[in-house]
């Protein structure tokens, strides 16, 4: 249980997977269930997590899908605690911050192949020309990797 980023989609945060209760979540039972799915935890796990977690600078704390936010009231402690975190990497398709306060804003916008083309030849020397097209051949080849390129924007807070 060596992990130092704890990748949190926001979407999951919802009512159907964490239907309401008579105790409330805590932070660790989120990151439990989002982070090590199919990892079995034994109050060992969830001591050493509990450490790592009181140290949270030591950690990039990543919350993907900002624009997918559904999270129900009794999960808004958590909700907040999450957003409070150094280190926080967010995620969105659109520019809905909700009045958030973040360090650096990316914005990366949607390549067409005539730009992935442009790009890889700018980003290679010319003495690597030949690698470079060897990258644009892997790249046209595969329509998962175009699809990639589709990306809107995404925020970055303190990691800089």
């Amino acid at each position: 249980m060596e992990r130092k980023n704890l990748n949190i989609k926001i979407r999951e945060l919802n009512s159907l997977n964490y239907p309401e209760q008579s105790t409330p979540y805590s932070l660790i039972d989120i990151i439990e269930k989002e982070c090590f799915q199919g990892y079995k935890f034994y109050d060992i796990d969830r001591q050493k997590l509990n450490n790592i977690v009181k140290n949270p600078s030591k950690i990039l704390w990543i919350l993907d899908g900002y624009d997918e936010k559904t999270v129900p009231n009794y999960l808004y402690s958590i909700n907040t605690e999450l957003f409070n975190k150094p280190n926080l990497l967010l995620t969105s398709r659109s520019c809905i911050t909700d009045n958030l306060y973040y360090d650096a804003l990316m914005r990366i916008e949607s390549f067409n192949n005539v730009d992935i083309k442009k790009y890889i030849t700018n980003y290679f020397s010319p003495m690597f020309r030949t690698t470079a097209k060897k990258c644009w051949s892997l790249i046209y080849d595969c329509e998962q990797l175009k699809e990639t390129t589709r990306i809107n924007s995404c925020m970055l807070r303190n990691y800089l």
